[in-house]
């Protein structure tokens, strides 16, 4: 008998995915959102020291108390103006209309976006569960399908690398 969360699984099917690390050094991202799902993809932005502009009407308090030199947070609505020397941007509105006009401007000019809502896969990428330990970076990928799966095999690697890097030195 299969358990909840593998029917759930069967039902929603993973996307094709090429892994790739992302080289920050000189590029920027922009977030469209200010919500806790921006907050998620400010904190793995913020964590490879990327530049990066949120632009939102509404600020959740969790972003605004981020603070990085190469965070710039700015309280008014997207503009497409806002892609101007952009190499990323993350759609994370809870408004579907202005998330899909988002990536369709970021596409016309060539411009990797992630949608982040439930119609994720119409974006070009997806952000896997990442480890991050000195200069390893390990990332999970369930090509979309979970979430909550990725989330967890995170947390197992990452006790199984702490464990690892205790008992014998990388």
């Amino acid at each position: 008998m299969e358990s909840p969360t593998e029917k759930k699984s069967a039902k929603k099917k993973s996307k094709d995915t090429l892994p790739l690390n992302f080289l920050t050094e000189g590029k920027s991202a922009l977030v469209v959102g200010g919500g806790l799902g921006a907050y998620k993809k400010l904190k793995a932005l913020l964590s490879s020291q990327m530049e990066t502009k949120l632009v939102a009407p509404e600020i959740c308090s969790e972003v605004l108390s981020l603070e990085c030199s190469y965070l710039k947070i700015e309280k008014r609505p997207y503009s497409s103006s806002d892609l101007q020397n952009v190499d990323l941007v993350y759609a994370v509105t809870d408004n579907e209309e202005l998330n899909h006009q988002i990536i369709q401007e970021a596409r016309t000019r060539k411009i990797l976006c992630c949608l982040a809502d439930r119609n994720w896969s119409k974006g070009d990428v997806i952000t896997p569960a990442v480890i991050r330990s000195g200069d390893i970076v390990i990332s999970i990928s369930t090509g979309g399908r979970s979430c909550t799966e990725a989330k967890a095999i995170r947390e197992f690697l990452e006790l199984q690398l702490a464990q690892y890097q205790k008992g014998k030195s990388l």
